[in-house]
C-alpha cells in the first residue's frame, strides 16, 4: 500500500503504452493526477489509491492525456497572485465565503 501510494503520487511520466496497460490493474501517476485537475468532472474522478478497478466499477474513472492535466483549484484562478507568499499567508486571515457567496 505504501509503495503503490508513493508510486501513484510520484511526479513521473510513464511511456504512454506502459501507462495504458498498467492502469488496468493499478493506479498510475497519470491516472491519479487527473484527480488533481482544476475543473470538473476531473476533480471528481480517479479516487483509487491502489487498484484502478474501483474507479471503473463505480463510474469515477476518467481519462485525460498527461499533457492536458492542469493542476489547481478553479476558484482561485489567478496564478500570479496565488504564487506570492504574502498573499498566501494572508488567506488564513480572510473571512470564509461559501462558493454561493463568491
Amino acid at each position: 500500500s505504501v509503495v503503490l501510494s508513493q508510486f501513484n503520487h510520484a511526479n513521473i511520466l510513464l511511456p504512454q503504452w506502459v501507462n495504458q496497460w498498467l492502469q488496468w490493474i493499478v493506479v498510475t501517476p497519470n491516472m491519479h493526477q487527473i484527480h488533481h485537475h482544476h475543473q470538473l468532472p476531473y476533480t471528481d474522478a480517479n479516487y483509487g489509491n491502489i487498484f484502478s478497478l474501483w474507479d471503473r466499477i463505480f463510474g469515477t474513472y476518467q481519462y485525460l492525456p498527461a499533457d492536458r492535466v492542469v493542476f489547481g483549484v478553479d476558484t482561485y484562478p489567478d496564478a500570479e497572485q496565488n504564487s506570492r507568499l504574502k498573499y498566501l499567508l494572508a488567506l488564513a486571515f480572510k473571512p470564509y465565503k461559501s462558493p454561493a457567496q463568491k
